[in-house]
């Protein structure tokens, strides 16, 4: 009995500073190679992806796209009341003006990260006499800027979305709110990486609102379409 609840003893020793592992032991080429390797992209992705788009989709058609990237006078700016908790002191609760509808879907675009002084470059020219002319951020909302330009030289101004809008939302406040839930990322986490890269994002408040109001409402429209398709 004293033999099997003590082992023979083994002249084998840990190392100093060594952690013991119940893994066997890899070779040092193995280990390189599992570095070196490209890591897969799981091929889970595409139907969470394909879902996704579906259930937006189904938002969409209860909800016009409107385009508010193009210049907005600003003698008709006028501001709306919204469903957001802005984040960030530069931020309150209004949207731009519309100016055209468009059939595209917003969350299906590529979008890119773009740094503030590289963006307000593109505004310090006169539309009119191409004359040198002040912009500047004017609002924040979630992940949206709204910039308004005038020119020094004969006065005019304009604004200037960098997202569509849908109603009265951002589409790319909508659209992070989406990719949390649906990837199943902790937003907590997924904000506070974009925070520190010095991302201009929403509040865990405003997910929060996204998430009762307009994504599971979403899904369970998708959900009872498919089992009306299915049983049908």
């Amino acid at each position: 009995m004293s033999l099997f609840l003590f082992p023979k003893e083994s002249k084998k020793r840990l190392r100093p500073g060594s952690i013991p592992s119940v893994y066997p032991k890899r070779k040092r080429d193995d280990l390189n190679e599992a570095f070196l390797e490209t890591p897969r992209v799981s091929d889970r992705l595409v139907p969470i992806k394909r879902e996704a788009n579906r259930v937006l989709a189904e938002y969409l058609k209860a909800n016009q796209v409107t385009d508010t990237r193009g210049d907005v006078p600003s003698s008709h700016d006028s501001e709306v009341a919204s469903i957001y908790e802005p984040c960030g002191s530069s931020s309150d609760e209004s949207r731009c003006e519309i100016e055209s509808g468009t059939s595209s879907n917003p969350l299906e675009e590529r979008k890119f990260i773009v740094s503030r002084s590289q963006l307000l470059d593109l505004f310090n020219t006169c539309k009119i006499y191409h004359r040198y002319a002040k912009a500047d951020v004017q609002q924040v909302i979630g992940t949206m800027v709204r910039i308004a330009a005038e020119c020094m030289f004969c006065g005019y101004s304009w604004q200037w979305c960098s997202q569509l809008s849908i109603g009265t939302i951002p589409s790319g406040n909508l659209a992070l709110s989406a990719s949390i839930l649906f990837s199943g990322a902790l937003t907590a986490k997924v904000l506070r990486v974009l925070k520190c890269m010095g991302v201009a994002i929403i509040s865990t408040r405003t997910f929060l609102t996204h998430q009762s109001s307009i994504l599971f409402p979403s899904i369970a429209r998708v959900w009872d379409n498919q089992q009306k398709e299915w049983s049908g």
